[in-house]
């Protein structure tokens, strides 16, 4: 532009009324300075020729905004140190905002904080008992037994506060997690190697949590006891050059061979058309077949829960949440869907665990369904039970 300027400022010489306008391709009349005349047309019939090169290069290359708009990068924030780096394999967070960002490191810090507590509180109560829980057993026992279930819902309830917003401390809604510095822990530093350790630790603790409790629930040990569990030892048969090794050999056969004949086309849940329903071959032996059944049993009662509750949804919605899978994301949908799950857990590690059940799944008759049915046969009602929650699921 600076370069074809004195092109179109070139100076020209003056019009007169007899003389005809220059035009490109044409030839000018002669005039009383046909140097000049000719000059200036050559000069603009350059200067219109170069605009139009110009012009045409400027059309095929797009133009770039002087300020260029740079996508999120979460690789860059706060929680990304050796030896993993920006650990990510699942994809959270992959073509996410800033704002999705946030909430998913919302929900990393609290469960990571909430799990440096918990396995704190494992091991601590394993040694030392407050006073006046000195009854209370250790390891997830705890939660269930008075006056530790009273104090479980106290823990809830100011859970509740703290998330709902009505406590002494606040979260700051443009950096997550962040409720101040309550007990001054960073002495008005909070910098990001401080939150960095934060969320190590955190993730670290989840870890340990659900270590802890899959150590209990699998050996039955509280958590410190737990480091003083060894395998135990498998008696094997010798060979069989005496009478006694040969007894002792075949009493285990004996039992090993009880174990595997299992009928269970005669336990509850065989009928008809299909009768007991196992082509696979999956519940084979007694062990086996509790523990599917008691995951049969649970998973047919959530469905039987959640098909009405699908249908009951489009009538009546609590709190305005919406009907349908649309209630998930609704905010006061996704607070009743914590909600839910805390409970069910709740059932789950408490009054209705594996451990207090007479048979797989049954906890007796809490609403009297039997009775107000009719029923006395136990069996029968708990194929009744069986078939719908199979309806339910399908």
């Amino acid at each position: 532009g600076l370069a074809l300027a004195p092109a179109f400022l070139s100076p020209a010489a003056p019009s007169t009324p007899g003389q005809k306008q220059l035009r490109i391709g044409t030839v000018a009349e002669p005039s009383s300075r046909p140097s000049s005349s000719a000059s200036t047309c050559a000069a603009g019939a350059a200067g219109v020729l170069g605009a139009a090169a110009v012009a045409s290069l400027v059309a095929k290359k797009p133009v770039r905004s002087a300020v260029a708009c740079q996508a999120f990068d979460a690789s860059s924030q706060v929680g990304v140190t050796p030896p993993f780096g920006f650990f990510d394999p699942a994809g959270f967070t992959k073509g996410v905002d800033e704002t999705e960002f946030k909430r998913l490191r919302g929900c990393e810090i609290k469960h990571g904080r909430a799990a440096m507590m918990g396995a704190l509180g494992l091991l601590v109560q394993s040694v030392y008992k407050l006073p006046g829980y000195e009854s209370v057993p250790s390891g997830l026992a705890a939660q269930w037994s008075e006056p530790g279930a009273q104090s479980l819902w106290i823990v809830f309830v100011a859970i509740g506060l703290l998330e709902l917003g009505m406590a002494p401390w606040k979260e700051d809604p443009a950096n997550p997690g962040d409720y101040g510095d309550p007990l001054n822990l960073a002495k008005g530093n909070v910098s990001d190697d401080i939150r960095n350790r934060e969320l190590n630790n955190g993730r670290f603790a989840m870890f340990a949590w659900l270590g802890i409790v899959s150590a209990e629930l699998y050996t039955g040990s509280s958590a410190v006891a737990q480091f003083a569990v060894a395998p135990k030892q498998v008696a094997r048969a010798s060979s069989g050059f005496c009478g006694v090794s040969l007894a002792r050999g075949s009493q285990r056969s004996l039992s090993l061979s009880s174990r595997r004949a299992f009928d269970g086309a005669s336990q509850p849940g065989a009928s008809a058309p299909l009768g007991y329903f196992d082509p696979l071959g999956l519940s084979g032996t007694q062990e086996r077949f509790d523990k599917f059944r008691a995951a049969e049993v649970k998973h047919g009662r959530v469905a039987m829960l959640a098909i009405l509750g699908s249908f009951a949804a489009h009538w009546a919605t609590p709190l305005n949440a919406g009907a349908g899978a649309a209630g998930f994301s609704s905010p006061i949908g996704e607070k009743g869907c914590v909600a839910l799950t805390f409970f069910c857990g709740f059932l789950e590690l408490g009054p209705w665990a594996d451990g207090y059940a007479k048979a797989p799944g049954d906890f007796g008759d809490p609403a009297s369904f039997a009775g107000t049915l009719g029923i006395t046969n136990m069996d029968e009602m708990k194929t009744k039970e069986l078939n719908n929650g199979r309806l339910a699921m399908m």
